[in-house]
């Protein structure tokens, strides 16, 4: 009998030991599935991870964008309303110009009345400043250079002058200067001092070649421009005109003026009554 209990407890422990292998065997073998679940998990965490970053990137990136175009739409914007206030200034300016061109409300009155009058007179070729054109950078200057010559008025001949000065006498309505073609000759400074102002410093032409007119019209403006030297600045203008002795009319981008005979005059109008 106790022969036959050992061997069945040896049985029982050979089976528990079975069993306890059994079981370690499952242990080993759930853990290592946990194990390639843990390492698959990881992987897909990290694919997660990288996938988050690629997003976000994507998202910066896309706000980056938005933001760019957002600033360039804001900005073309502005330049759209800039230009649209630009166009309505020059919409006003081109329609201020029209008014005083067909009422020439900048002129003398003299001047006005002649020019208001010039279909029923007839030979009237109109104002001095209505016949020629320049680059706005020399206005203030051929501004000057003209002077009150600028509201003389351009005629056929000698009889249309008569007529227009006795329609002013008549109706008192001023005076005014006429320029007929018939007698205007074209004026020219000594081709030695147009030698010595050519080659001077800050020389930007005669001002009769700073304009632009109908060739008809040449003797009027060579009369009343050609004698004056167009400078940058009154350092060279006065430089050249010692060099002449101030025998050449001067006048400065500025609007500064040298006149023969050595005087000068400059300074600042008080309010721009330009009939350019």
């Amino acid at each position: 009998n106790q022969l036959t209990r050992i061997e069945n407890e040896l049985e029982n422990s050979r089976q528990l030991s079975q069993k306890q292998a059994d079981q370690l065997e499952k242990l080993k073998e759930q853990l290592a599935i946990a194990k390639e679940k843990a390492s698959q998990q990881k992987e897909e965490l990290e694919t997660a991870k990288e996938q988050v970053q690629k997003l976000l990137a994507d998202y910066q990136a896309i706000a980056k964008e938005q933001e760019e175009q957002k600033t360039s739409y804001q900005a073309q914007q502005s330049q759209l309303f800039d230009r649209l206030d630009n166009l309505k200034n020059k919409q006003a300016r081109a329609q201020s110009l029209e008014n005083i061109l067909r009422t020439h409300s900048n002129f003398y009155a003299g001047v006005k009345s002649v020019l208001q009058e010039k279909d029923r007179l007839g030979g009237i070729i109109g104002a001095v400043s209505e016949h020629l054109t320049f680059d706005v950078y020399y206005q203030t200057a051929l501004e000057i250079a003209l002077g009150a010559s600028s509201q003389h008025i351009i005629v056929e001949d000698e009889e249309s002058a008569t007529k227009a000065i006795d329609f002013l006498k008549r109706n008192r309505a001023g005076r005014a200067t006429f320029l007929p073609l018939t007698t205007i000759k074209a004026r020219t400074i000594s081709s030695q001092n147009q030698d010595a102002i050519t080659v001077s410093p800050g020389f930007l032409g005669m001002a009769d070649e700073l304009v632009t007119f109908d060739t008809r019209l040449e003797a009027i403006f060579k009369n009343l421009l050609a004698t004056t030297a167009i400078f940058d600045a009154v350092e060279h203008a006065r430089a050249a005109a010692r060099q002449v002795r101030y025998q050449v009319r001067m006048v400065t981008l500025d609007g500064t003026e040298l006149r023969t005979g050595g005087s000068y005059a400059g300074g600042a109008n008080r309010q721009n009554n330009s009939i350019f």
